[in-house]
Parts: structure tokens; sequence; C-alpha cells
């Protein structure tokens, strides 16, 4: 841009300037499940290339002193905190940015979950009849399915506790909305077939009392990997004398991520039933339990 200043047909000065796009930044920031920043978490954005690490206050940052060159493109991307378990005290976390160009894209918060160290890792392998995890409240029936660890294993040792529904930074969709799940690291292991799962009952105030109100089937759910949210997968049979739920036919479970069930009102146990007896798909019963809500 070349500008010229003038005053009483007089020139008083002349100035050139090199102007370039408004930058694209992005910025965020990592937490445990319980709202503490973590520091020297990489944040890790695979399509466009880039990672960068938080400070000490769990913040991030992409764009900032970056060349017109290397300006980030619009559009919605995936992205992981804790690629790989970087840091092993910690899990993986996968969510979307949104970017519009030209703006600063604020991104609020994404939670990755530290690991209880007193629950220790677990075999979990393709074909296995039974993987006993988390203390044994989480069976996991795998012997219809295979199983593709992010290092293409087809077994390997994974973690799994009990976090509750707040502590996760995946969102679940509101007609099937659970109270608690159970997390399983490392995240991305992939699930060709079908699973049969049994979960325990947690107990609520340290009481079993409630249990004998509960339906006699939940919405159990789990990890959509295309959209990022806890979905319905199935539904699960309450055992109120084991204090059990397990799932009354095999699931169609993309990834083993996250594992549990939702609560649901008692006009709605018609729409399981008739799910679990192949009258309507799975689509069509998260569509009726939508429209319940």
């Amino acid at each position: 841009i070349h500008v010229k200043v003038l005053y009483d047909g007089n020139e008083l000065s002349r100035s050139r300037f090199h102007i370039r796009p408004l930058p694209t930044l992005i910025h965020g920031f990592v937490t445990d499940q319980f709202r503490q920043p973590l520091e020297g978490i990489e944040v890790r954005v695979p399509e466009l290339g880039i990672s960068a690490r938080t400070n000490v206050d769990g913040n991030y940052g992409f764009g900032f002193g970056q060349p017109a060159a290397a300006m980030i493109p619009a559009g919605r991307y995936r992205a992981v905190a804790n690629p790989g378990m970087g840091n092993s005290a910690f899990g993986s976390t996968e969510f979307w940015l949104t970017v519009s160009k030209g703006r600063l894209n604020a991104n609020g918060f994404v939670k990755v979950p530290y690991l209880n160290p007193q629950e220790p890792f677990r075999l979990a392998a393709s074909r296995q009849a039974e993987a006993l995890l988390a203390s044994k409240e989480l069976k996991l029936n795998l012997s219809q399915a295979t199983l593709s660890y992010p290092n293409g294993r087809t077994q390997g040792m994974v973690h799994a506790q009990f976090m509750k529904i707040q502590e996760v930074s995946y969102r679940a969709l509101p007609a099937a909305h659970p109270s608690w799940v159970f997390s399983i690291q490392p995240s991305g292991i992939q699930v060709d077939g079908t699973v049969d799962v049994t979960l325990a009952i947690p107990k609520l105030f340290d009481s079993y009392e409630y249990v004998e109100m509960l339906t006699d089937r939940v919405i159990l759910v789990a990890l959509d990997p295309e959209s990022l949210e806890i979905v319905p997968v199935g539904v699960g049979l309450v055992n109120k004398e084991q204090k059990t739920v397990s799932s009354e036919k095999p699931l169609a479970v993309k990834r083993l991520d996250i594992i549990g069930y939702a609560l649901t009102a008692m006009e709605n146990e018609t729409i399981l039933q008739s799910y679990a007896q192949d009258e309507i798909t799975l689509e069509q019963m998260i569509g009726q339990l939508q429209v319940q809500q």
C-alpha cells in the first residue's frame, strides 16, 4: 500500500506498507479430569501436520508468530491431546477443532484422564472369551471380535477405570446420557465384529438401595469414532440380584474408548425391548428415544 499525505497541494510525506491477511489463530487448554491444568502435554492435529505443547497453565496455541504462507486453513479437524500416551501417566483424548479464517478460534478446554495407578493394565486380545478389566467390574467377551491397536497389533495391555461422566471430555446424546462410564486406554482400539459386555452396577451414596427402582433394561453406550460422541450401541439387561448389567445381544462397538450405560424412563422400556427382539434397528431405537426427550 502506498500512502501520500498532501496539505494545501504540498506533499508532506510518502509511505509504503506491506500487508498480510489477518492471522488464523487457535487457542485452548488441557486439564485432567479434575480440571487441573497440565503442563507439557502435546496437542497434535495430524491432518495439518502441526503440534504444540501446553505451558505451565495448560494453554496451547497454533498460528501465533507464523508467516502468512503458513496460515492455518479454515475447516474442521480432528485433534488429539497426549497422542500415543506420550505422557504415560495420562490417557489420550480426541476432539474436534473448528477453525474460522482470520480469527482467534477459542477451543475451550479438553480433559485427558489421569490413569489411576492402583488399577493395573490388563490383557485384551482378539477372540478372547473373557477380558476382565477395571478390577473385574467390566467384563468383555471378545470371542467374536478382532481388535486393532494403534500400533497395528491385535492384542495388548489396556487400562480401564470408572469415571463420572462430567470427568470425560466426550459429549453424550441427551436421549442416552450416562451418569458414569468406563474409560479404556490406549484410545483408538478398533473393533471388527461384535462384543458382549457385563458391567458392575456401582453403589450410590455407598448403597445399592436404588437398584430395586431400576427398569429391567438400560441403554448401553460407547464412543462413536466418527462424531466423537457417546451414543447408544445396544440394550443391557439389569440383574438386580447380582448387581450387574449385561448386553442382551452382541454390540457392534467400533472402538473400546468408552463403555457404559444410561438409565431410561419406564415408558421407554418397550422401545428397548423392540430393539432387543430385532423388531427395530439400532438407528430406529435411537430416533425413537430422541423423540421421547
